[in-house]
């Protein structure tokens, strides 16, 4: 089996469990990201680290998991600055009010 077919599958797993873990209540969403500590619209999401620990997740908002998974985000999850975590707020605050 090739590596990203591996990889694949092992996400695909990862996912499966943790899904399941979430409709029986095994694991709670908690309300705010982890990350920037914003309380967003939209549902939190669970950012896999490591597939290998379905279980194991970093509770993100949306933009914060885009980060986590983006090329420009190298250390994640070492604490953003506090100029990003400020900019993330305002961004939060004006999409609520849309």
């Amino acid at each position: 089996m090739q590596l990203n077919a591996l990889h694949s599958e092992l996400q695909s797993q990862a996912k499966s469990i943790f899904n399941r873990a979430i409709r029986t209540g095994m694991l709670l969403r908690p309300k705010q990201c982890s990350k920037c500590f914003v309380i967003p619209n939209r549902t939190i999401e669970g950012h896999h680290p490591d597939y290998s620990k379905p279980l194991e997740v970093l509770w993100l908002c949306h933009r914060c998991h885009r980060i986590a998974h983006s090329a420009r985000s190298p250390r994640f999850p070492e604490p953003i600055t506090v100029r990003e975590k400020a900019a993330h707020k305002a961004w939060a605050t004006r999409r609520a009010k849309q």
